[in-house]
């Protein structure tokens, strides 16, 4: 099969614009036995350990019922922290001011850290490091992904992406 990268590529986003339907049917079927939720902050690999990304973290919030999660971005609340200098990053009152944050404003915390949430934080990492410079705008859709592939088996996607690409 020859086919080109562009057509591969609409391909693939035409798949994750459907997951991200079927994760909403999922989430309106189960949006009343949830049992755990958390609330992450991506950031790339690459981008860790440079205190200039600090900010461009994306905030996720997870939500567990029975084996399986179900995601939602959150407001980008750093927006306005973003245009500071790099002088202002490194001294510490931003970086104590980031950590207060997070702290005041955590959705959920857990004594044990052994749960399907964090099993899916570690899952989502190891997925995305396969992605080089996926967008805030396109991050939805690779979500999305990996929460269906964490939350069903091969052979349950199979069916589901089977039943999704008949409407192609």
């Amino acid at each position: 099969m020859a086919l080109n990268y562009i057509t591969v590529k609409r391909i693939y986003q035409k798949i994750r614009i459907l997951l991200v339907n079927e994760s909403e049917e999922t989430y309106t079927n189960h949006e009343k036995s949830f049992s755990q939720y958390d609330e992450y902050y991506f950031l790339p690999k690459n981008k860790k350990k440079d205190i200039r990304y600090l900010f461009d973290a994306i905030g996720i919030l997870g939500m567990s019922y029975g084996n399986s999660i179900y995601t939602l971005l959150l407001p980008d609340q750093f927006e306005h922290l973003k245009q500071l200098s790099q002088d202002e990053l490194e001294t510490t009152s931003y970086k104590e001011e980031y950590a207060k944050y997070l702290a005041q404003h955590k959705v959920a915390h857990y004594e044990t850290f052994d749960n399907q949430l964090q099993a899916f934080w570690k899952f989502l990492e190891e997925f995305m490091l396969h992605f080089k410079g996926v967008s805030k705008l396109h991050f939805i859709y690779y979500l999305k992904e990996a929460e269906f592939k964490f939350n069903h088996t091969r052979e349950e996607q199979k069916v589901i992406l089977d039943k999704l690409t008949c409407r192609l």
